[in-house]
């Protein structure tokens, strides 16, 4: 009866064996912790402001249009010979009806409003050519995305609050500080509602303001990192394996 030869394999033999079937698994295993990471972008809704780093380039904002398995499009609303109007038609289009994105890009003509027209190759504002259409829509190849990051507003405690919200928590805080601080200063009859009164003015500015700045102020979070770029170059060890028979 013929033997396997894998029954005869030497200890010099079975090591690249066993360093392949580790780099194999090892690159199966980022493969698909890639896909569940990619699962995060495709939920982004169309319209989503992103950040979006490609090889070889720094980040870039972004709005989202859509993604599918092989890449996702995006919506390039920083060109400055866009006017304001216009990028805001384009975002609401982004996120209301991105379909009218792979209609331009597949040979169609999208008129909007204000006076804007995409059609396959340009885009218009008044009939006066201001850009072409893979300057304001871009389709980038998965295998180019390094990272992608979602750009949110009023993130955090104060963020949620607001100005208004700000207010009311600030003018409390400040107005129960000035009183205790008054009582421990003098004495505990001689502290009106004045010090109340001036605390909670205080306060309610501070508050005020700084709700206003944090539901201004734009966060950033990382919901794609490439992984099988590191998949790659832990993959570059190479061996061959021999089988040795005696």
């Amino acid at each position: 009866m013929r033997r396997s030869p894998f029954l005869r394999l030497t200890p010099n033999g079975i090591l690249p064996v066993m360093c392949c079937a580790a780099i194999v698994a090892g690159t199966t295993s980022v493969a698909a912790a890639d896909d569940a990471e990619w699962l995060r972008v495709r939920s982004l809704a169309p319209g989503a402001k992103v950040l979006v780093t490609v090889e070889g380039a720094p980040p870039r904002e972004r709005h989202i249009v859509d993604v599918d398995e092989q890449a996702l499009t995006v919506a390039n609303l920083a060109n400055p010979l866009l006017p304001k109007s216009a990028v805001d038609e384009l975002q609401r289009a982004a996120a209301q009806h991105p379909e009218y994105f792979s209609a331009a890009l597949q040979g169609g003509t999208v008129i909007l409003a204000k006076g804007l027209r995409l059609e396959r190759d340009t885009v218009f504002i008044n009939d006066q050519r201001v850009a072409t259409l893979t300057q304001i829509v871009e389709r980038i190849a998965r295998p180019d995305v390094l990272e992608i990051a979602r750009l949110r507003r009023g993130r955090g405690f104060w963020g949620h609050l607001g100005p208004l919200g700000g207010y009311f928590v600030g003018a409390l805080s400040g107005g129960m500080v000035a009183g205790l601080v008054c009582q421990a200063a003098a004495d505990r009859n001689r502290c009106d509602t004045g010090a109340f009164l001036i605390g909670s003015l205080v306060g309610g500015t501070v508050g005020a303001g700084y709700g206003f700045r944090a539901a201004r102020h734009e966060t950033d979070e990382v919901i794609y990192r490439a992984l099988h770029r590191s998949a790659s170059s832990s993959g570059q060890l190479s061996f061959n394996p021999q089988l040795t028979a005696r």
